[in-house]
């Protein structure tokens, strides 16, 4: 773990900021493969969190993510979460909306995952 925005001093467990952007970045291509955005261009307009425990670097995560029905003005939520040892470190909420004028991107061949 090396950059500077995500790890800025040594850490014994994952640090806050990085767990957010995993769980950005899986809510957004839990969302392309449900067909849910029209392209990966989109921009987390809304986050919410609980971190329940910490995580350890030394085991397996698991990262969930459920795409929900997309609101009237576009805005896909995504509920995620993070487990380690069996239960879960962190829960929480990402809601996507797709960036203006982005292109269509062709449709992901694992269209319904929801796990990853």
């Amino acid at each position: 773990p090396r950059h500077p925005a995500l790890f800025d001093h040594e850490y014994d467990h994952m640090p806050g900021p990085a767990i957010a952007e995993g769980l950005r970045q899986a809510a957004l291509d839990a969302a392309c493969r449900a067909g849910a955005l029209p392209s990966p261009r989109a921009l987390a307009v809304g986050f919410e969190a609980a971190f329940l425990d910490f995580g350890e670097f030394e085991a397996d995560l698991e990262c969930t993510a459920e795409v929900g029905t997309a609101t009237a003005d576009g805005r896909v939520p995504v509920a995620v979460g993070l487990h380690q040892f069996g239960k879960a470190i962190v829960t929480g909420s990402v809601e996507l909306l797709p960036e203006p004028g982005a292109p269509a991107s062709p449709a992901h061949p694992h269209a319904h995952a929801k796990e990853f």
